[in-house]
């Protein structure tokens, strides 16, 4: 069998919670939904990753506090959004919000 070459540029599975339970399978179907918002909106990924791994934790940590997520599963999700994001996030979000333009009715 021969090897991949682009098996280092792939993305590894999506961060999950399990499905042995109904809350878990909850858990892994909400995290699929919001890592399959962030991949439609680059800003706000990048500005997450950009904003640090402790803010994601405290964040998602409250948001998730019903769902009784634990801090492993959060920094890996938060791992799994940093390799979506790609190299170097703040000069990709520097570069994309410099490329917002504003409406005609707010450049006055």
């Amino acid at each position: 069998m021969s090897r991949d070459p682009l098996a280092a540029s792939r993305l590894p599975d999506l961060p999950i919670a399990g499905y042995a339970t109904r809350r878990e399978r909850e858990l892994t179907d909400l995290i699929m939904n919001f890592i399959r918002q962030l991949e439609r909106d680059r800003l706000c990924l990048l500005d997450i990753v950009c904003q640090g791994r402790e803010k994601w934790r405290r964040v998602c940590g409250r948001q998730l506090r019903g769902m009784r997520a634990d801090t492993d599963l959060i920094d890996a999700i938060y791992v799994y959004l940093a390799l979506l994001a790609g190299p170097h996030p703040r000069r990709q979000l520097e570069q994309l919000l410099s490329w917002q333009v504003m409406p005609p009715w707010m450049q006055r």
